[in-house]
């Protein structure tokens, strides 16, 4: 924590740059643009019965066992493909690190594998997930973003006996702790510009669950949510099996 600490009070912004928002918004589009350019394998982790997630996996020169392994996974609307994912895998590659960028349940090109959506707590898919990468390599880490973040903490908390002893670090990068004070926040007027993006994604994705599979998931469900917490209520719940506040 010391060493933390430290790094933070060296950090100064560019002058035009001072400011959370400024922060978020300009480290969007510098990354926009990044691809994944390096060779990847589709490995499928078999987490329930019909959950299937699918990890992105690049590997390192020579016998897997020689290298640690580390599992990057994203955050609300994200994918294998999102920029966050991409530039840490990048340097973690680039580093001697195999690289899994992990595409929660439905989420990305995963979809296809399992149409179902993910939320905050889900821990056994991110539990089964780092069971499978132990199978590659004795040293495993995991970084997680946000609502993926969470996820890799809750996981630990939970399942720390399941857990394999390949895992020797995990790092959470702005993991929503307290998912209510979150949606507050959230719902602030200086927050409108994240709400709104956060909505169009969940609303365009929730019809196109209905589109592919109208046996699965009711129509219309989504429509009125004009928050986080309404389309949580009105979709992530139920669809969870977890009962909301209405």
């Amino acid at each position: 924590m010391a060493q933390v600490g430290s790094a933070n009070r060296f950090f100064r912004p560019h002058p035009w740059l001072v400011g959370g928002h400024r922060q978020t918004i300009a480290g969007y589009w510098c990354r926009r643009l990044l691809r994944w350019t390096l060779p990847a394998d589709d490995v499928i982790v078999e987490a329930e019965e019909d959950v299937r997630l699918l990890l992105r996996a690049t590997w390192q020169p020579g016998p897997r066992s020689q290298c640690p392994a580390l599992l990057i996974v994203h955050g609300l609307g994200g994918s294998d493909a999102s920029p966050y994912v991409v530039s840490t895998g990048r340097l973690a590659f680039a580093r001697g690190w195999h690289v899994l960028r992990m595409n929660l349940r439905g989420a990305g090109d995963g979809e296809a594998l399992c149409p179902r959506l993910y939320n905050a707590g889900l821990d056994l898919d991110l539990l089964a997930a780092v069971q499978l990468v132990a199978r590659f390599t004795p040293r495993v880490a995991v970084a997680g973003f946000s609502l993926g973040a969470g996820q890799v903490l809750l996981a630990l908390g939970r399942r720390l006996g399941q857990l394999p002893d390949a895992l020797r670090a995990v790092a959470g990068v702005s993991p929503p702790l307290d998912l209510s004070v979150c949606a507050d926040a959230l719902a602030r007027p200086d927050n409108r510009l994240y709400q709104h993006y956060f909505m169009a994604m969940l609303r365009e994705t929730y019809r196109r669950r209905v589109r592919t599979r109208p046996d699965l998931f009711e129509a219309g469900r989504e429509r009125g949510a004009r928050t986080v917490r309404d389309y949580d209520e009105a979709v992530t719940a139920p669809y969870g099996g977890v009962r909301g506040r209405r």
